[in-house]
């Protein structure tokens, strides 16, 4: 693949703030290109690399980046319409740009084709320069989300276009008195990681105290040592958990564990889920991470629609995402029994950090719970705790990198994808050693004559690595696409088996972009391959990050770099970067 790059930066100047004013206004300036052209079958695709962006999903439109700005607003403001000046210059002219691609999730083995190139219906693209997303509530912080492209092509010329300068002028109108968002009293602790998310969220963060002048003197609680740490379970596994929460109290994070049993009795909600999140929201402004102690037998998820892309049918998600966002309480506003749909217009910002342990017995809560209260006693340096492993195979296609001038080197998609993951969002962060263990390179001594193989596979899990990232095909119970050269049946895939007998000295965190790999939400007595390795006390997993359906290699690539820069960059737990990716 031939790859010619353009450099590109991108100059978000402050936003311009009148007081007093129904207008706001955001300048953005492009001046340069941070943008490479691929060349694919006489066509070209285009990103930018270096700020994560997105794709509309109209596979008959050319396939055109957009940013996401979010802007800051005062809380008794509410978005109306918006209008856009600015020029453009010429970029490229006689370019043939490829339409935007079908999602391709990674449980699909078909091979790799590239798009075709079509004669687009419209002259130029987009019709909308500048779209309003959505208007969205972060704690006591309003902001308006927008999608900003940069680019105008004319379809008809074949001709690309640079937008150089864009004034936005965002009208705002004035919420009735009644209507505002409900300001509450915030613990010093979960003000000031609200602080922190909206700083890192709007590009006009420097206006906060002008917009918010009181929020920074409204976070007094009357109780001075607030629950910050909240565990929902169920009665039987209750004093495992229990002893998770006195033993986080003792270390000075309150905590609290409440049962689905008296939550069902205290409120009278229609599902069991909207009566955990009333549970919930009673701490909010002090709660900062929620524990669903439980499988979903134990503790129900809100099933929500998703799709169809395409030809594919509608499948349900379980989104424990729900009891992370305050400003919604009813995700079905249509009433139609379907939860969380785009007409339904619910706010999807996560204000606390939700996780789940999916079990469903005593022992194995037990079992979790001494691997996590052990972990926080005693870390404990291992041979390789500062080593990250970054492994993974062949997904659709082969693509290179450049080794020097003029030389590069062709490896698999996933180790591409890998490789400018840690360069940009790891190394200038993190100052810990990686090893590469792909189908294409391996840092191994035996080199290409070690292979990517199950028990390879589990040959290094047993080694303790801080961090294994995995980038593979998957199934509910299994990292598929891997050789099966070692195993008596010639298996291709890592499967529970392996995950329920692995034995690691360190303690670990697993992030995979395998499709299916953590769908938590099956019979209890069908585990999936997250849960075998979480339910091993031996394994010394820590935590397991990933697609609980399927995983879309595109969006996995851009979810990833907001997860570590989250982990590296900001310094945030595990699951502050997972809340902070979605977030984005």
């Amino acid at each position: 693949m031939k790859k010619s790059i353009l450099f590109l930066s991108f100059l978000l100047f402050a936003a311009l703030f009148a007081r007093g004013s129904d207008t706001k206004e955001v300048r953005l300036t492009f001046d340069g290109s941070d943008f490479s052209f691929a060349q694919e079958n006489g066509a070209y695709s285009i990103s930018a690399e270096k700020f994560p962006v997105i794709y509309d999903t109209d596979t008959l439109a050319p396939a055109l980046p957009y940013y996401v700005v979010n802007v800051l607003i005062a809380p008794t403001q509410e978005f109306q319409g918006l209008t856009v000046r600015g020029g453009e210059s010429l970029l490229r002219s006689d370019i043939r740009v490829t339409p935007n691609k079908l999602p391709v999730p990674t449980n699909a083995l078909d091979a790799y084709t590239p798009n075709r190139v079509f004669d687009y219906a419209l002259s130029n693209y987009p019709s909308e320069e500048v779209r309003y997303v959505s208007t969205n509530v972060l704690g006591n912080y309003k902001y308006v989300s927008l999608l900003v492209c940069p680019l105008r092509y004319d379809a008809q010329n074949h001709s690309l276009y640079l937008k150089q300068n864009l004034q936005i002028t965002l009208s705002l109108g004035t919420v009735s008195k009644a209507a505002p968002i409900a300001a509450y009293p915030e613990s010093e602790s979960f003000h000031a990681k609200k602080r922190r998310e909206i700083e890192l969220l709007v590009y006009n963060s420097d206006d906060i105290d002008a917009l918010y002048p009181t929020v920074a003197r409204q976070y007094s609680v009357a109780n001075s040592f607030p629950v910050k740490y909240l565990v929902i379970t169920n009665e039987e596994l209750k004093p495992a958990f229990q002893r998770l929460a006195n033993w986080k109290t003792t270390k000075g994070v309150k905590s609290k564990v409440l049962t689905v049993e008296e939550i069902s009795q205290k409120y009278s909600d229609p599902i069991m889920p909207m009566r955990i999140k009333r549970a919930i929201m009673e701490y909010k402004g002090q709660v900062e991470y929620v524990l669903l102690g439980g499988d979903v037998e134990v503790v129900p998820s809100l099933i929500c629609p998703l799709g169809p892309l395409e030809d594919s049918p509608t499948v349900d998600v379980p989104a424990d995402l729900y009891y992370s966002s305050f400003t919604h309480l009813n995700w079905d506003k249509n009433q139609n029994g379907l939860y969380g749909e785009e007409n339904d217009r619910v706010s999807y910002t996560a204000d606390i950090a939700v996780s789940r342990l999916s079990v469903c017995k005593m022992k194995e809560a037990t079992s979790i719970v001494n691997k996590l209260i052990k972990y926080e006693m005693s870390p404990g340096p291992g041979e390789i705790s500062d080593t990250l492993l970054m492994c993974g195979n062949f997904l659709y296609h082969v693509d290179t990198i450049p080794l020097s001038p003029g030389d590069t080197l062709y490896v698999s998609d996933s180790q591409k994808y890998n490789e400018e993951l840690y360069q940009d969002h790891i190394a200038p962060y993190w100052n810990g050693s990686r090893m590469r263990f792909f189908d294409t390179f391996t840092d191994f001594e035996e080199g290409d004559r070690y292979h990517v193989t199950p028990l390879h596979m589990q040959e290094q899990l047993s080694r303790g690595y801080f961090l294994v990232n995995e980038f593979s095909h998957g199934w509910i119970d299994a990292w598929g696409g891997l050789e099966g050269r070692d195993t008596p049946d010639g298996k291709y895939t890592y499967e529970n088996d392996l995950a329920e007998t692995l034995i690691n000295p360190n303690y670990t965190t697993i992030v995979s972009g395998a499709c299916s790999v953590n769908w938590f939400d099956r019979e209890p007595d069908s585990l999936c391959l997250s849960e075998a390795f979480m339910r091993n006390e031996n394994s010394n997993i820590l935590a397991f990050v990933g697609y609980s359906r399927e995983g879309f290699v595109g969006a996995h690539c851009d979810l990833m770099k907001y997860f570590y820069d989250g982990i590296f960059k900001y310094k945030m737990s595990t699951a502050e970067a997972v809340s902070y990716r979605k977030l984005r």
